[in-house]
């Protein structure tokens, strides 16, 4: 509690003891809300400069704490770019999943659903998306697979084998099958966020492109 100030001199309180922490800091460190600054901070930074190119100083400074008490929760910058694919990931699939809804009436239109859902989240969440394809969490995908990272192929796989079964789909075998639907649709995804369709983009709208640009796609995995 501070003493009021005295009529000859400067209010004091208790005195700051060495190490302490600033007040506003040790409050968010004791709640928990340190390690979500620093993410939203890492998420901030690389949509800023478009890179994954950081440091826990860096977002220790946008989150406004020292470093020391950022390293408490990431020893390094592959711990936090790890979770937060795994976010990305977990968003990404529930986003391919809610596309799929009426695949029995027409499992055709219900892929094209997700193509569309699959471009939208890109363009949406460019952050996550570089971070969840990025070259860093590939090179440790053996030795440190990212949480959920299979689903959303898993998701479209199932869709893709949905439609072998019904005989849309020529007979191949399903992960080839689900391999080129999935690369048509992350290339298309990967060419919309450097800019390469804007000006169709802009005319027509997502859905528009994607409807015309995968029709060839799908149809040539169809039967005659």
């Amino acid at each position: 509690m501070v003493k009021k100030a005295s009529a000859g001199g400067q209010a004091k309180g208790r005195p700051k003891t060495q190490g302490e922490k600033p007040a506003a800091e040790a409050k968010r460190y004791h709640h928990g809300d340190l390690k979500e600054a620093l993410l939203d901070a890492a998420l901030s930074h690389m949509g800023m400069t478009r890179s994954l190119n950081f440091t826990i100083r860096d977002i220790s400074k946008m989150a406004g704490v020292t470093h020391a008490a950022a390293y408490r929760h990431f020893p390094g910058k592959d711990d936090i770019l790890f979770l937060l694919a795994g976010r990305g990931f977990k968003l990404f699939t529930e986003a391919l999943r809610r596309a799929r809804l009426d695949q029995d009436q027409d499992p055709l239109a219900a892929l094209r659903d997700q193509a569309k859902a699959y471009i939208h989240f890109a363009l949406h969440n460019s952050t996550y998306f570089q971070i969840m394809f990025s070259k860093e969490l590939l090179a440790r995908k053996s030795d440190c697979p990212v949480d959920g990272s299979e689903d959303s192929f898993r998701v479209m796989e199932s869709l893709v084998e949905h439609l072998m079964e019904r005989g849309i789909f020529k007979d191949m075998p399903l992960n080839d099958a689900t391999t080129t639907v999935w690369a048509s649709i992350h290339g298309l995804s990967a060419l919309a966020l450097e800019g390469y369709f804007e000006q169709a983009i802009a005319g027509g709208g997502v859905d528009d492109l994607v409807t015309r640009l995968t029709e060839n796609i799908f149809y040539g995995l169809c039967k005659d």
